[in-house]
């Protein structure tokens, strides 16, 4: 048995999905530190996980940003975000895809 020592909950103050969160971050962690590192960040930033609905209607967990225009408690704004996604994230996206796939089967998406 593997033992970790990561910070799953990179913002407490985010209650509503830290669960979901902190699940991901360790399978993350498992498949790639790097990887680890990049979705502890965009967490950071005020990234919330949602139900959202792939193109065949299936609910789905996706990444969507809080939006702060202070940018004190969130990203500042969505372009800010998507910055941040094209740079950060989209490189990683087969496998973040699946790793959300694999949250799918402990928490399973529902309105």
């Amino acid at each position: 048995m593997k033992t970790y020592v990561v910070e799953l909950i990179p913002r407490p103050d985010l209650k509503y999905d830290s669960n979901k969160w902190a699940t991901l971050l360790v399978l993350a962690y498992e498949k790639n530190e790097e990887l680890y590192g990049v979705l502890k960040g965009i967490r950071s930033g005020g990234t919330r996980l949602r139900v959202g609905k792939a193109t065949n209607g299936v609910k789905r967990w996706i990444l969507k940003p809080d939006i702060d225009p202070s940018g004190k408690i969130a990203w500042a704004s969505k372009s800010e975000y998507e910055e941040a996604r094209d740079k950060y994230l989209m490189p990683h996206m087969e496998e973040i895809i699946m790793l959300l796939k694999k949250l799918e089967d402990r928490f399973p998406p529902s309105w």
